[in-house]
């Protein structure tokens, strides 16, 4: 069957980023590489364990991770997931035409 109208405009999507930091048991602050507007724009693990936004961690000025306590020792044991946008990269899927049965 034919494509009646005008061809589907390929979306736009943006990859979600994620950053990783050392702990050395006694660093209560890191700082974010993209700036987020809330806690909630990201999720932070600490040794695999996923960390409660404002009870574990804050993001005070949108670019400083701050730790309620020190996260323990150990080379790329913290982790951040940002959950919005990522600013700058675009990834263009493939156009479907002329590819609907």
């Amino acid at each position: 069957m034919p494509l009646i109208g005008n061809d589907i405009s390929p979306a736009f999507e943006s990859l979600p980023t994620r950053q990783e930091f050392s702990g050395d048991g006694s660093t209560t602050t890191f700082t974010l590489n993209q700036t987020v507007s809330s806690e909630q724009d990201i999720v932070v693990s600490v040794d695999g364990v996923v960390q409660e936004p404002t009870g574990a961690y804050t993001v005070p000025d949108g670019t400083t991770l701050t730790f309620s306590a020190a996260p323990s020792s150990g080379t790329g044991n913290i982790f951040v997931q940002y959950l919005g946008l990522a600013h700058g990269t675009v990834v263009p899927p493939e156009a479907n035409k002329g590819n609907f049965k």
